[in-house]
């Protein structure tokens, strides 16, 4: 058993001590705190539901832009990857209003590990919001996953976070928000296309947004500049309606 696993099994050990399974929502979304970002979303983040963000690479906003929900949010557990393009900087992430002392943060050995952290977290009713960086699996087995995923956020009231290669966006997915970031160098801007899953059809809208507004101060030793392009492991042929 991996640390990552041992750190979310203690959580699951503490289920219903002190907090309730089954959190209520309040509020629909969750503000990021990004006034351009709030429009582009109609309001924010779903809350108790899952956000899921694409990245042509790592690096370019993408962390920024949940950062503000994450301090609203409270207590969260991060599942982060080995091979991501930066590391977790407690000064830089206190200054964005986080509290510290409730993050809890775990690095799982495998894609599969990833995917099970996430949800038994999500599922445990112990964390407020779940941030994941959630390599992909297999077509069959990913899709499944993330179904499980979403399952759990919506049991629980807990707010999800996912962070995918911008590849998966030709991809379905139960996410009830995707967010698809495309930088722009010659402008300094970042290109943010989100598209809402409702019962029948999807709905889509784009905004730019200035780069500098998704780089938070001070935090220099939380990123990396090294841009990393995750692979997938099958071969996309076509795009799935959006």
């Amino acid at each position: 058993m991996s640390a990552a696993v041992r750190s979310i099994s203690r959580l699951l050990a503490r289920s219903g001590e002190g907090r309730a399974f089954f959190a209520s929502r309040g509020e629909a979304a969750v503000s990021s705190g990004i006034p351009e970002v709030d429009r582009l979303t109609k309001g924010g983040f779903p809350r108790g539901g899952m956000t899921e963000i694409l990245t042509v690479q790592q690096g370019c906003g993408e962390l920024r832009l949940i950062l503000g929900a994450a301090a609203r949010l409270g207590r969260a557990c991060w599942i982060l990857s080995d091979s991501a393009a930066f590391e977790p900087y407690a000064p830089a992430l206190a200054q964005t209003g986080i509290d510290i002392g409730e993050q809890l943060f775990a690095v799982p050995a495998t894609p599969e590990e990833a995917f099970w952290c996430a949800e038994h977290a999500a599922a445990s009713g112990e964390t407020d919001a779940v941030i994941a960086w959630l390599p992909p699996l297999s077509r069959e087995k990913d899709f499944a996953a993330m179904r499980r995923l979403h399952l759990a956020a919506e049991r629980t009231g807990t707010t999800v976070f996912v962070f995918r290669p911008y590849g998966m966006c030709c991809v379905s997915s139960p996410a009830e928000l995707r967010l698809q970031l495309m930088p722009n160098r010659r402008t300094d801007t970042v290109t943010i296309r989100a598209v809402r899953r409702r019962s029948l059809f999807s709905q889509s809208a784009s905004a730019e947004v200035d780069l500098a507004a998704l780089t938070c101060t001070g935090s220099s030793r939380f990123f990396s500049s090294k841009p990393v392009q995750p692979e997938l492991p099958f071969e996309i042929t076509h795009c799935l309606p959006a």
